[in-house]
């Protein structure tokens, strides 16, 4: 008789939680965000084109927001193209490149601008793309992360003429 009263509390403890969690996805899941903004987890401002950081839950969605706020001519401003000047800075290796769009850099060869032949490279490990005269950064979620002057970045970064990116073991020096 005691093991189905302790089985019948189980399953009310059970139902009074999913009754809660629905309660509460009821009240809080119904409002609306500003309308300046979207949020999945992290979300990308509209005005800016930047990914907020919001404790960056789902950082595989990331690249996914990079190609919703894909840096193209559009009503926000030009994009009219960067010329710069990648070193890579363990072989010594200068390559002058054009961005335009979105300039992968990357171990494959395939939808790859720039290929770098270093084992800890991701495929498709990060991107440039130029937006009003800028350039910026963003990492294509790659396994081991890239570095901008020794930091991880977790958004869309700009770039300065003299900055170092890492990625995997190599360190690239970009000018313009």
């Amino acid at each position: 008789m005691n093991g189905w009263i302790i089985a019948l509390m189980i399953i009310i403890a059970a139902l009074i939680v999913f009754i809660a969690v629905i309660l509460i996805r009821f009240i809080f899941g119904s409002g609306k965000s500003a309308p300046s903004d979207i949020h999945i987890s992290g979300g990308a401002d509209i005005n800016d084109g930047r990914i907020k950081d919001d404790n960056n839950y789902l950082k595989a969605i990331q690249y996914t927001m990079n190609k919703t706020v894909y840096y193209s001519e559009d009503k926000r401003g030009k994009n009219s193209g960067f010329n710069i000047q990648i070193q890579n800075m363990n072989t010594g290796s200068v390559k002058d490149v054009s961005v335009r769009g979105e300039f992968v850099i990357g171990r494959s060869a395939e939808n790859v601008m720039l290929v770098i032949n270093d084992k800890c490279v991701s495929s498709r490990h990060c991107c440039l793309n130029v937006y009003n005269d800028r350039l910026f950064i963003s990492d294509c979620n790659s396994s081991n992360h890239t570095f901008l002057n020794g930091k991880m970045i977790t958004d869309i970064t700009e770039l300065r003429s003299g900055d170092t990116i890492k990625i995997g073991n190599t360190f690239l020096k970009v000018y313009f």
